[in-house]
């Protein structure tokens, strides 16, 4: 993890190869997607949303975050004591399906 000069956090993750080949054929921003699934993971959290995970073999995958964003998605691993890796790729997956797939 990295931070720029605009607020941004440059966060590398791992994920599964063929969700990050599907998002790289679909052209789908993983900035963006990740910023939506932030997003739905404070729905996630009151309750109205569902989270999907899965486990298999990972690779990483890089992208930038809002420093907002990244505060949240810390105090959330911190309250739920997960690891930030696992929650993030739980977020660009959960975005995708929620998005993208519908």
């Amino acid at each position: 993890m990295r931070q720029n000069r605009f607020d941004r956090i440059f966060l590398t993750v791992p994920v599964e190869p063929s969700f990050l080949f599907r998002l790289r054929e679909e052209n789908v921003n993983l900035s963006e997607l990740a910023e939506l699934g932030i997003h739905l993971l404070r729905h996630f959290e009151n309750g109205r949303s569902c989270f999907f995970t899965s486990e298999t073999e990972r690779i990483s995958a890089s992208f930038f975050i809002q420093e907002t964003s990244y505060l949240q998605i810390c105090s959330y691993c911190l309250r739920c004591s997960r690891p930030i890796y696992s929650v993030m790729e739980e977020v660009l997956q959960n975005a995708y399906l929620e998005s993208y797939l519908l």
